[in-house]
């Protein structure tokens, strides 16, 4: 039995037509599904870099015991889907690279790529799902911190990590030296606090942000000047006090 989770009214982008979807736990029998829509939505990237393909052995994983997947469909067809996956002490664990503790690693999940069909962006759909997929980790034993991956030059998916209380806390080459934010949120902490000290920097000037993010300032938001990306990064109370 498939248990929708919420109903989604959105529009196709290809046919200019308003559709009712929902969202919905996947499971391991979705996984050709989920596959056949990675590949295509691959196939058609203008900027592939921006974007890291799972294996199949890697879904197979995150449909399994160790994630959760939520994937989005209309008309019994998936058009889009997320997941979260429990690292464990695997090597690739991304608190390692922002040095959490070893009893820390432990409660680390990685939020997983998004993938939406061209004929549904615009809708929200990586967000909402992005949210969905929080709450049941918030509900589910264990997991406390959320990190995932994100270049600096998308920024729907900057943005879209934003939008779900996500930090940027460290620049890092990943994926076979592809160059990727690591955002951060603490699923059990309700106050992020007030930024201070505040900064925008153009995504591109990478090593100013390193400057800061060594200072213990985080990245908190996004905006558009002109063609140029620019993220705001400020001091919060969690963080140290950084030289003005």
């Amino acid at each position: 039995m498939k248990v929708v989770l919420t109903r989604e009214k959105v529009i196709n982008r290809i046919d200019n037509k308003t559709y009712w979807g929902h969202m919905r736990m996947l499971n391991i029998k979705t996984l050709p599904e989920l596959l056949t829509l990675q590949d295509s939505v691959c196939r058609h990237l203008k900027q592939p870099d921006l974007f890291v393909r799972l294996s199949e052995r890697e879904w197979e994983e995150i449909l399994g015991e160790n994630g959760l997947v939520i994937g989005f469909e209309v008309d019994g067809r998936l058009w889009g889907f997320s997941g979260i996956v429990f690292p464990g002490t695997r090597e690739d664990n991304l608190g390692r690279d922002i040095g959490l503790k070893e009893d820390e690693i432990l409660r680390v999940g990685h939020l997983e790529t998004a993938v939406v069909h061209p004929a549904f962006r615009g809708n929200d759909l990586q967000r909402k799902m992005g949210y969905l997929l929080i709450k049941a980790a918030q509900e589910r034993e264990g997991w406390e911190y959320l990190l995932n991956t994100v270049s600096p030059f998308n920024y729907p998916s900057i943005l879209s990590t934003i939008s779900m209380k996500m930090q940027i806390i460290d620049i890092a080459e990943k994926y076979e030296g592809k160059l990727r934010y690591i955002g951060f949120r603490n699923i059990r902490q309700t106050d992020q606090g007030v930024p201070k000290n505040i900064y925008w920097v153009e995504t591109e000037d990478l090593m100013g942000q390193k400057e800061l993010l060594a200072k213990g300032y985080r990245g908190y938001d996004i905006r558009k000047n002109a063609a140029k990306l620019q993220l705001a990064y400020g001091l919060f109370s969690t963080t140290e006090e950084g030289e003005n």
